[in-house]
Formats: structure tokens, C-alpha cells, sequence
């Protein structure tokens, strides 16, 4: 996402595909309290609103069911950062969501939109402190969430997810063959360099059944590449007493540890917004 025009087409394709989650309220800062409206034209929209300078993103809530929340996120490549990536985060009521229209669009973003990694699982209770306990061994932890943030995966790959795409850098890193063979419920190649793994048939198995999920997690893992994930016993200190990562030292450590992807990410001359205003 790097002009209006991309926002534009990932929200109309988002408005399209998930009919469950249609806004009621949405606005490119804080508060959410824009009205949302079906019938808007998105591209002319964003195309007054966004600020490419200012790091655009956009925030939406439905406050009846299906109860949900998102975001999209810009891409940031400016000299003081590692250049990230873009991204679309949902959360919704678990037993309010149509998981089959979620899938289908997660599939089909993930396509169209040239995604390297994208996710679909559950924090739950048993999940949630086996998180923090992992966690805590290389950073100060004040909330625990999944989140594939661009600085954490140049480092390691914290898990395999109940519902996970790889896109080109992680068929690059792990190779196509190796991804469609894993021990998994489903392994859909999506595109020549798109795969979608589903590791059991109903996404409640990973608190039901916890145990045996996670040893699905781990199987999963091992037959991937068990270095491409994140191991306590080999993991390092990548964030500083503020909580901000320590750009130089992610410089250094990425990748001397874990196998990690090399992630193609546009260039500064396509995203140095400052030359084009």
C-alpha cells in the first residue's frame, strides 16, 4: 500500500468479501467515528484524505455482529527505519465469524496484494501464558498479542498459525515442495508463489484439543525449517528499554541466528514521498 490507489482497492476488495464485517464506523485517525457508507467511492476518498508523509492508516469497527475491528497500515521506508511492510489486521468475535468467508478473502488479498505473510488463529487463555512465558525471555513484555510485525520476522518466525499464507519470501526460504508437504489438514498452493497451510479442519481444536495442537504446531515447525522459528534457548534481545527496536543491532543479528526471508521490499526511490510532493 503505497498511494491512495492500492487503499482504495484493499478496501473495496475488503468491503466486498466480507459482508459479515461492513463497518458501521470508520476515519483515517482517532476517534472511528466516520459513518460508513456503502456506496462510497473509496478511490476518491482516500485519494483526499490519505498523507503519505504523515504514514496513512485506516481504522474501521462494526459494533454489531459480526463484532469487529481492523486496521491497514501503510508502508514506512524512510532513512531513520528498516523499511516495513504494509498490512491489514481484523479482530472479530470468534463465535460470531464466518470463518469460510475470512478464509476465502485472506486467500484472496494475500494474492492480490503481493503478501509475504498472513494469518489466521485464535489467543486463547492456555495459548496467551504460553506466549508470555516465551516471550519474556527476550523482551520487556507488556502485552501479548500476535503480531507479524516486519521488524520481528527479519529475526525469526514466532509460530505456524492455525491458518497461514506464505508468499514469496517464505517459498523462497523454505521452497514450494517442502510447504505443500507438511503434516498438515490442508496445503493449498494459492498462486506460483502463494501458499495457504490450515493445520486442522476447525480452528477451535487449538484450545479444545491444546496439547495435541501444539504438537501439531511443533510438527509443523520441524518440517519446515525449525530454525526459521523462534527457540528461547537461541533467541537474543532485539528491543531496547523503551520498548523501541535498536535498528543497529537488527542490522547486525538478522539472520546470523535464524534462517530468516529476504524480503523484496520496494525501494527508497519509489517510496520517498518527499521527492514527489
Amino acid at each position: 500500500m503505497h498511494d491512495y490507489r492500492d487503499l482504495a482497492s484493499w478496501l473495496n476488495l475488503h468491503f466486498k468479501m466480507l459482508p459479515s464485517m461492513t463497518p458501521t464506523r470508520w476515519n483515517m485517525i482517532e476517534p472511528i467515528n466516520r459513518p460508513f457508507g456503502e456506496d462510497t467511492d473509496w478511490e476518491e476518498e482516500m485519494r483526499l484524505l490519505f498523507d503519505p508523509i504523515l504514514w496513512s492508516s485506516f481504522y474501521w469497527k462494526r459494533n454489531k455482529k459480526t463484532k469487529s475491528s481492523g486496521e491497514f497500515s501503510s508502508a514506512i521506508n524512510l532513512e531513520r527505519y528498516l523499511p516495513i511492510h504494509s498490512q491489514e489486521s481484523i479482530d472479530s468475535e470468534l463465535g460470531q465469524t464466518n470463518m469460510d468467508e475470512l478464509i476465502s478473502y485472506v486467500k484472496t488479498s494475500s494474492v492480490q496484494f503481493k503478501a509475504d505473510i498472513a494469518y489466521i488463529d485464535v489467543m486463547h487463555d492456555a495459548y496467551r501464558d504460553a506466549v508470555l512465558e516465551e516471550l519474556k525471555h527476550y523482551q520487556n513484555s507488556y502485552a501479548v498479542s500476535i503480531s507479524l510485525l516486519t521488524q520481528n520476522l527479519r529475526h525469526w518466525l514466532d509460530d505456524i498459525y492455525w491458518g497461514t499464507v506464505f508468499g514469496d519470501a517464505y517459498v523462497r526460504l523454505f521452497g514450494m515442495d517442502k510447504i505443500l508437504s507438511a503434516p498438515v489438514y490442508k496445503a493449498e498452493q494459492l498462486s506460483d508463489d502463494t501458499v495457504y497451510l490450515q493445520l486442522t479442519e476447525n480452528i477451535t481444536d487449538s484450545y479444545e484439543k491444546f496439547e495435541e495442537f501444539q504438537q501439531k504446531r511443533q510438527a509443523v515447525k520441524n518440517h519446515l525449517d525449525p530454525m526459521a522459528f523462534y527457540q528461547k534457548d537461541k533467541a537474543y534481545y532485539i528491543y531496547g528499554q523503551d520498548f523501541f527496536l535498536d535498528f543497529e543491532l537488527a542490522k547486525k543479528t538478522a539472520g546470523s541466528v535464524f534462517h530468516v526471508p529476504e524480503f523484496r521490499l520496494l525501494s527508497d526511490s519509489v517510496l520517498d514521498w518527499s521527492k514527489k510532493i
